[in-house]
């Protein structure tokens, strides 16, 4: 939020309203020093304000189950950028549209994204659309990301960015790799991850 500051040829705050209504806006204000003309009708600056809307609609898709990792860090997303989230078997190829970005996160099996993304992103013919892929693994690697970006690619999508988090693995209430992952310090690295691709 800007406050009214005072304009140099008038009494007390300037009259014009130069808040910015979102706080996801920012603004650059220019001044521009006018010649004097001895009138105080005029005000001696010129104001002029640029905002950049970083309130982009995004949309967060995602399958996570048994230690629920990836839910986690997709909440976060969520919560950082004002996201819609929908897990994907509550998501319709129809809702992908009216997004300006879109996120798609999954723990991984056997080496890929739950096949449940999959499914649900191959019958959509064409996405043009802005996405970021994320995942949570025992053992983060960017070659797990590969056959979704390549999906999404091959579609006319653009990946603007993936995230990777180490998630608590096990089996049968076992846990045999990264016990409290995602913790407090990964979960901020995805709201830091989401809130940069919001501003650009």
């Amino acid at each position: 939020m800007v406050p009214d500051s005072p304009c140099p040829g008038k009494q007390g705050a300037c009259s014009e309203n130069h808040h910015l209504t979102s706080p996801l806006q920012t603004a650059v204000v220019i001044r521009i020093p006018l010649a004097e003309t001895g009138s105080r009708t005029l005000h001696n600056h010129l104001y002029a304000i640029y905002r950049r809307d970083n309130s982009m609609n995004t949309l967060i898709i995602y399958k996570s189950y048994s230690k629920m990792n990836t839910e986690k860090v997709a909440k976060a997303m969520a919560e950082a950028v004002n996201a819609t989230l929908k897990k994907v078997e509550e998501a319709k190829p129809e809702d992908l549209t009216g997004y300006d970005l879109i996120g798609i996160g999954s723990g991984i099996y056997a080496g890929k994204y739950h096949k449940d993304l999959y499914k649900l992103l191959e019958k959509i013919p064409r996405l043009e659309k802005d996405m970021f892929v994320f995942s949570t693994a025992g053992s983060p690697d960017e070659k797990y990301e590969k056959p979704m970006k390549e999906l999404l690619a091959g579609k006319g999508a653009r990946v603007v960015g993936e995230f990777r988090c180490p998630g608590a693995a096990g089996l049968l209430g076992l846990t045999w790799a990264n016990k409290g992952h995602p913790d407090d310090q990964d979960l901020e690295r995805a709201r830091t991850f989401a809130k940069g691709l919001i501003k650009g």
